[in-house]
């Protein structure tokens, strides 16, 4: 993979970038606050690295939320690289909401210029193509449908994990020895990360899973048989109650069929004596249902007979009641003829006469009222009367009311006499009312029982006709109830001379024989509830013969799968051996120190002529891993690491990780053309950076390389420059210049 163009945007501190790696093999990122050199740190130059880290893997050693430049709504990386001669562009955005986009594109064989193809710059900003209407001619979209579908061609395509680069192309901070300063314990896990074997640890894992699940169907299908018991052992008790069964319904069967037939003879007798007993109910049935008919027309006859005595009793009782009531109406009668019916208009004629003289008398008081009201106006005060407009003299005045005096009390006096009058009148008008009314109701009371004692003679005619009536009936009813009497007397006469004993004696000879037909049925029944139960017991005797031969068949087929578990289980152990640490990963590991012995060595070679180094693989008990020693030689000595200096160190860090990368990429059939070197030179004296110069010159022919660096002496050694900047709002940039 080599690397063609970044492009950054809202990214951590840094608000617009575009590096385009076509200008340089190696360039140094220097960085500048407020445009002043001598403040550049956390102005955002490790920002690019990790950008690159996003854009290929989706990390950037923080939480992603907080990689979203402040206040921008959303951040995005693009990365144009070629692999085999093929251009891809690879873009990543992520909003403030969480939610992200991937896509992958691939460089058609259009051919435009810079603008047209890459992107568009806007006030200074270079903004690469990704709209569909800007990409079609020049582009092919890759995408999958999903993310996840374009992550895993991603993966497939750059054949590299988040791990392998940070082992073998970015040179974090703090992280310049690399494999060299481990200690022997951690070196092995820093291949395994690097050559991607943690998969052999999962699958190690699942392999024990899968060996823990075969236990248990193993243990599963063993309690499956124990339980099961001994088939055979039951059958063969089975069989025998089965035998017993049959035995004791054949006997029971045997009994069985001598009731019935007992039965069946005992129907016989009882048939033929019902039939005999029939025979002679036919020749006196006539005479018995003639014998209830009479009996029941006598009872009826009586019963009438009664009845009609009842209701002419009732019907005299009646009629005492009645003639008492008329004789008590006729003396009420009497009395009330007796009085004077004609005072009743000499009455109303004297209260019309008294009601006209109250109102007569009203009418007056009121008058008198109306002039007494007037006579109490006092008189005028003037000397003039406003009623006559004549003059008065006090004289006259005087006189005036001396004779609305006299008139007032003429008038009070003939308003009291009125009173005195109606006072009279009014218990009279009371008194001549309620002799009317007593005379209206007496004369209606007259009238009323006049009809009354009408009405009750004609009933009492009626009654009288009823009650004759009654009479005859009765005698009629005698006469025939001593008519069926006699007639009945002849038929129980003739019943006295039928065969009534002989029936008699059929009947209680039936009765016996029904009742030992009734005893002969319960013990027919009693033993057919028996078979019953035996025939019950020998069906579930033979389901249990059933259930037992399948239980046989069961253990059978149960014994079969547990073996077959058991010989699938029994590989298990040598396949979590071989995915151990001890196992395909260490192999792996071995085959690999060597190729990588050989990259280090021929690296240091050209770097340190005379350095060498060599791996030495220590065994440790089986509670630990095994450690990974180097040893290192100069010029045919033995050293150790910390006696090389520091040109020494740093050389033997770029061979290892150089190293490490091209095994790496050998046996993953990729080619990554790219190195990032995040101030390794920080401890490095004169001589180790004269040595990090050379080691960076040896390797830009062939890879690019950004380096990070603060040191003075080294910027001097690169012809491009990558220059970050920062503005009083902490908001960087990041652009190619020379140096």
């Amino acid at each position: 993979m080599k690397p063609l163009r970044l492009y950054v945007l809202n990214f951590m501190c840094i608000d617009n970038a575009y590096i385009d790696f076509t200008q340089f093999s190696a360039a140094q990122i220097v960085g500048q606050k407020e445009n002043n050199d001598n403040f550049s740190n956390g102005v955002g130059k490790t920002s690019l690295f990790k950008a690159i880290e996003y854009v290929l893997f989706n990390e950037a050693d923080v939480n992603l939320k907080m990689i979203i430049l402040e206040d921008a709504h959303m951040c995005q990386v693009v990365f144009d690289f070629e692999i085999n001669g093929v251009e891809y562009r690879l873009s990543r955005k992520r909003t403030q909401k969480g939610t992200t986009d991937l896509t992958l594109l691939q460089r058609n064989t259009q051919d435009g210029n810079e603008e047209e193809v890459y992107h568009k710059i806007v006030n200074g900003k270079y903004l690469p193509h990704l709209d569909k209407k800007d990409i079609e001619k020049y582009w092919k979209d890759l995408s999958g449908s999903r993310a996840g579908d374009t992550e895993r061609d991603l993966t497939k395509l750059i054949k590299y994990n988040h791990k392998s680069f940070r082992a073998t192309i970015h040179f974090v901070q703090d992280d310049k020895g690399g494999l060299a300063t481990l200690s022997p314990e951690k070196r092995k896990g820093i291949l395994k990360e690097a050559l991607n074997l943690t998969v052999y640890a999962k699958l190690e894992k699942i392999a024990k899973e899968k060996l823990a699940q075969l236990n248990k169907d193993i243990e599963k299908h063993q309690i499956l048989i124990d339980g099961l018991g001994d088939p055979d052992k039951d059958l063969i008790l089975l069989s025998h109650q089965s035998l017993e069964f049959d035995n004791i319904l054949q006997t029971k069967n045997e009994q069985l069929t001598s009731l019935n037939q007992d039965n069946d003879t005992l129907q016989t007798n009882i048939n033929q004596l019902t039939q005999n007993h029939s025979q002679l109910e036919n020749k006196f049935a006539s005479f018995l249902q003639q014998e209830q008919s009479l009996t029941n027309d006598c009872a009826k006859l009586e019963k009438m007979i009664r009845d009609y005595a009842e209701k002419n009793t009732n019907l005299v009782k009646l009629t005492k009641e009645i003639i008492e009531k008329i004789n008590a109406s006729k003396e009420t009668k009497t009395k009330l003829n007796a009085l004077n019916y004609s005072q009743i208009e000499n009455l109303t004629k004297q209260l019309e006469e008294n009601k006209e003289k109250v109102i007569t008398h009203n009418l007056n008081i009121k008058s008198w009222m109306e002039k007494y009201e007037d006579l109490k106006i006092p008189l005028p005060s003037g000397s003039v009367c406003k009623a006559c407009r004549k003059s008065m003299s006090d004289e006259e005045r005087k006189n005036c009311q001396e004779h609305i005096n006299q008139d007032i009390k003429n008038i009070q006096q003939n308003i009291q006499s009125s009173k005195n009058e109606l006072s009279k009148l009014n218990p009279e008008i009371i008194n001549c009312q309620k002799n009317i009314n007593e005379l209206q109701s007496s004369k209606q009371t007259l009238t009323r029982l006049t009809d009354q004692i009408g009405n009750l003679e004609k009933e009492i005619k009626e009654k009288k006709i009823t009650h004759s009536e009654h009479l005859i009936s009765i005698a009629n009813f005698n006469r025939d109830l001593e008519e069926k009497k006699s007639k009945l007397e002849e038929i129980k006469r003739e019943l006295a001379n039928s065969s009534v004993k002989e029936a008699d004696l059929l009947k209680t000879q039936i009765q016996d024989k029904r009742s030992e037909l009734t005893t002969s049925t319960s013990k027919i029944n009693s033993l057919t509830k028996e078979i019953t139960q035996i025939t019950n017991n020998q069906a579930v005797n033979t389901h249990n013969i059933e259930q037992k031969t399948n239980d046989k068949a069961k253990k059978i087929e149960l014994k079969k799968e547990l073996l077959s578990l058991q010989n699938q289980a029994s590989k298990y152990p040598a396949v979590i051996q071989g995915f151990s640490s001890s196992g395909i990963p260490n192999l792996i590991i071995q085959d690999v120190l060597d190729d990588l012995q050989m990259e280090a060595n021929q690296l240091l070679d050209l770097l340190k002529p005379g350095l060498q180094l060599s791996f030495l693989i220590e065994k440790d008990n089986e509670e630990h891993s095994d450690t990974l020693d180097i040893k290192y030689n100069i010029n045919g000595r033995e050293r150790y690491y910390e006696q090389l200096s520091g040109a020494m160190r740093l050389a033997v860090s770029f061979s290892l990780k150089l190293g490490l990368s091209f095994v790496l990429q050998k046996r993953l059939g990729v080619d990554i053309k790219l190195l990032l070197l995040d101030e390794i030179d920080q401890s490095l004296d004169k001589a180790g950076v004269d040595a990090f110069a050379d080691i960076i010159k040896t390797f830009q022919q062939d890879f690019s390389i950004l380096v990070i660096t603060h040191n003075d002496r080294l910027k001097d050694k690169f012809k491009s420059t990558i220059l970050v900047e920062q503005d009083i709002n902490m908001i960087s940039t990041a652009k190619v210049i020379s140096t």
